[in-house]
């Protein structure tokens, strides 16, 4: 298990991402999941989104009665024109980001269909990029956290 040091909150006080497996057993778990994230690699590289933030992987936050593998059908194919086809949970990014609650993650490994991609305003680019390449350009959050969830 990885844990990283996420930030700091508005009261000063730190929060933390801590990378495990993913428990399918686990129904608490599932309940808390706010989040999903795609990892799609190809011999030509990961498939990458370019927003207001940077280079990032497709993913985002749950709409509400929306189940993890639903948003993550959504928002592959709303941030990069992905169909998702497979998609087998790698990992649960475990956070205290909300200091009522603990949520959850979900990162899923995914093979899919690619649509053609049209730049709009929240995503300006799509990419299959060299990991190190990515890595060198990703700012959205802790490079040692990606690099592990890109190792997976």
């Amino acid at each position: 298990m990885l844990t990283v040091e996420g930030g700091t909150r508005h009261d000063g006080t730190r929060w933390f991402i801590r990378v495990s497996p993913w428990d399918h057993s686990e129904e608490k778990q599932l309940q808390a999941v706010t989040a999903v994230l795609a990892v799609m690699k190809m011999p030509s590289g990961v498939l990458v989104i370019r927003n207001a933030r940077g280079w990032d992987l497709p993913g985002g936050h749950l709409e509400p009665r929306e189940s993890p593998m639903e948003a993550l059908k959504r928002e592959s194919m709303e941030e990069a024109g992905l169909a998702v086809t497979v998609a087998v949970p790698i990992a649960c990014l475990e956070t205290d980001r909300e200091p009522e609650r603990t949520t959850y993650m979900l990162v899923y490994k995914v093979h899919g269909e690619l649509h053609p991609h049209t730049p709009n305003s929240e995503v300006f680019e799509r990419a299959f990029m060299p990991v190190a390449q990515f890595l060198k350009h990703y700012v959205a959050g802790s490079k040692e956290l990606m690099k592990t969830l890109l190792e997976i």
